[in-house]
C-alpha cells in the first residue's frame, strides 16, 4: 500500500508540474506578445491598417475583436496579468517539484 501511495503521489505531482509549466509559459509568452517582442496569433493581435482603403479599414476594425492581446488589461507593480501568471505559475512550479523529489525520497 505504501507504494501505490508514493506511486499516485509522484504521478500527481509531475501533473502538477506539467500543468504549472505549461501554463507559465503561456504567461510568458504572451509578456512576449504584449511588449511586441514577436507576433501573437492572427486572431489576436491587430493587423496593419495602412494598406487598405478607408472603407475596407472601418469593415476591418469593425470585425477586429474588442481587446487585442497585445494591449495590458491590468497590471500591478508594473507587471501585467500574463507576467503574474507567468511569475506565480512557475514559482508554483517549483513548488511541485519539490513536492515529487520530497515524495521520492520518503
Amino acid at each position: 500500500l505504501p507504494a501505490l501511495f508514493l506511486i499516485s503521489v509522484v504521478w500527481t505531482g509531475l501533473i502538477g508540474a506539467l500543468t504549472m509549466g505549461g501554463s507559465g509559459g503561456l504567461g510568458l509568452l504572451h509578456v512576449g506578445v504584449e511588449k511586441g517582442w514577436w507576433q501573437g496569433p492572427g486572431g489576436c493581435s491587430a493587423g496593419s491598417l495602412s494598406d487598405l482603403t478607408p472603407e475596407q479599414a472601418l469593415e476591418a476594425l469593425m470585425a477586429a475583436p474588442l481587446v487585442s492581446c497585445t494591449d495590458v488589461a491590468w497590471a500591478f507593480a508594473g507587471i501585467s496579468m500574463a507576467g503574474w501568471n507567468g511569475i506565480l505559475s512557475l514559482a508554483l512550479l517549483a513548488v511541485w517539484g519539490f513536492a515529487v523529489v520530497r515524495a521520492r525520497t520518503a
